[in-house]
């Protein structure tokens, strides 16, 4: 059997557009720091996609990193273009450029009123030094709104923002997110031993307040953290406002993370915590939304509203809760139309369609 190809040019390339070392993205992925170094140097040969190596595509694509399939192609290697492996059956027939309810197919983040508010209220969670939890059922858009928001609050210069990616936050730590603060946002080396790592935290904290940084947190999948890391974090957080420093954590995380905080154990974390529930289309607002958000995704690769007709809209709004039932309900409906040679989409299409899934 020959080795599975790895393309450690393509992993270095991402390494420099993220200006990490190895090692210190193995640190961010939670990953074996010899396994990162050989991987860089085209040291490390394997026979299938192992687990590593598929933390290691999802943490660079939390990074927002592009075109990952790369890092397992040879260098030259034509790449075939995203609509050539999907159904092309239903974008001929439609007439679309690629399928609209595929994730990936766009990074345009559509917003309505409610998801605007959390965005909002993220802002504001930043600039009133707080903690934050952003709780989402599955699909219902959690990730989508991370990103937007590291992105935007990157680009401000009063913002100082680092995140914990989702991939590593089973294994999170205290002594890992404080590493992280002191090299990412300080610069500087991680010193051995408890007081000198408290004394240099402190220098970045001076530092943060003598630049007015504004300094932001984010965790991904934030339900996977520990019951003490959730404790740490408070406890940090509490130490770094009585220093006068300007930092907030904001926590995205799916119905378990509530659980954890309804604990009575969890009591003074959940004290000083605040929620806020992100929505998707369960509420009667989203539910009158989704016909635009389905237009939305339509527009994106060329396709007009039409092709679904009033009752497969309606069918959806009765079904769907969140972005992501949506997408499942009207992929089928596509699928089941355009393989009999039928226009508009109907609901009847949408039900037919589910059943083969």
């Amino acid at each position: 059997m020959t080795d599975f190809y790895f393309n450690s040019k393509f992993f270095n390339d991402c390494l420099e557009q993220l200006n990490m070392k190895p090692t210190t993205f193995a640190k961010r992925a939670g990953l074996d720091k010899s396994t990162v170094c050989q991987l860089s140097k085209g040291k490390y040969h394997v026979q299938e996609k192992t687990r590593v190596l598929h933390d290691l595509e999802n943490t660079l694509q939390q990074m927002n990193i592009k075109n990952t399939e790369q890092l397992f192609q040879k260098p030259g290697k034509k790449l075939i273009p995203r609509s050539e492996n999907r159904n092309s059956t239903v974008i001929n027939f439609f007439n679309l450029t690629d399928e609209p309810f595929q994730n990936g197919v766009t990074h345009k983040v559509w917003f309505n009123g409610e998801y605007e508010a959390v965005y909002k209220t993220v802002l504001s969670t930043v600039e009133n030094r707080e903690l934050r939890a952003v709780i989402g059922a599955f699909g219902s858009g959690k990730s989508t709104l991370f990103r937007m928001c590291l992105r935007e609050f990157k680009e401000q210069s009063r913002f100082r923002v680092t995140d914990i990616p989702a991939i590593h936050a089973k294994h999170l730590n205290d002594r890992y997110l404080v590493e992280t603060i002191i090299e990412e946002l300080g610069g500087l080396k991680v010193p051995q031993g408890f007081r000198r790592k408290a004394k240099t935290m402190n220098h970045v904290i001076s530092e943060m307040n003598n630049r007015e940084i504004k300094l932001a947190i984010f965790i991904d999948e934030a339900q996977n953290l520990s019951d003490e890391v959730l404790k740490e974090i408070r406890l940090l957080w509490e130490n770094w406002l009585a220093q006068e420093a300007s930092i907030s954590f904001i926590l995205f995380g799916k119905p378990e993370l509530r659980l954890k905080l309804e604990k009575r154990s969890m009591m003074e974390v959940s004290k000083r915590l605040k929620v806020t529930e992100l929505p998707g289309f369960s509420s009667p607002q989203g539910k009158a939304d989704i016909a635009d958000y389905i237009d939305f995704r339509l527009s994106i690769v060329g396709g007009t509203g039409d092709i679904f007709s009033d009752d497969a809209v309606e069918f959806i709004r009765g079904k769907a809760n969140t972005p992501i039932d949506v997408h499942i309900f009207a992929q089928a409906g596509m699928a089941a139309a355009a393989n009999i040679h039928e226009k508009p989409v109907t609901a009847e299409h949408i039900v037919a369609g589910l059943t083969t899934l």
